[in-house]
C-alpha cells in the first residue's frame, strides 16, 4: 500500500468537476439574501452560480459576502436559462435581478 499522495489520489480516483453551460448570453446581474428567515443553502447556491462560468470559489466568496449582509454584483458569462437560474437560487435562499 503506497503512503504517499499520488498513492492516495489513486485509491480516491478522478475529482468531478462542476457540469458548466457550453452556451449563454452573459449577465449582470445582483444576488441578495430572500428572505431575512430562509437559510441560505450556500453549497447548492454556488454549484448554480458555477454553472454559468464563474468560478466555485468566486461563487462562494460572492455568498459569503452576501451572508455577511451586501448585496453582491456578479458578471456571469453563460447565462443559458435565466429563470432556471432564478428559480434554483431562491430555492437555495438567493434572489438574483439584473443590475
Amino acid at each position: 500500500m503506497k503512503s504517499s499522495l499520488r498513492g492516495l489520489a489513486e485509491r480516491l480516483g478522478p475529482v468531478a468537476d462542476v457540469p458548466r453551460n457550453k452556451s449563454g448570453s452573459r449577465e449582470s446581474v445582483v444576488i441578495r439574501r430572500a428572505s431575512s428567515d430562509v437559510a441560505v443553502n450556500v453549497p447548492a447556491a454556488a454549484l448554480e452560480l458555477a454553472k454559468t462560468g464563474i468560478s466555485l470559489r468566486m461563487a462562494k466568496q460572492a455568498l459569503e459576502r452576501l451572508l455577511e449582509g451586501q448585496d453582491v454584483s456578479l458578471v456571469l458569462p453563460k447565462v443559458s436559462d435565466r429563470d432556471g437560474l432564478e428559480g434554483a437560487l431562491l430555492a437555495a435562499g438567493v434572489a438574483l435581478r439584473s443590475a
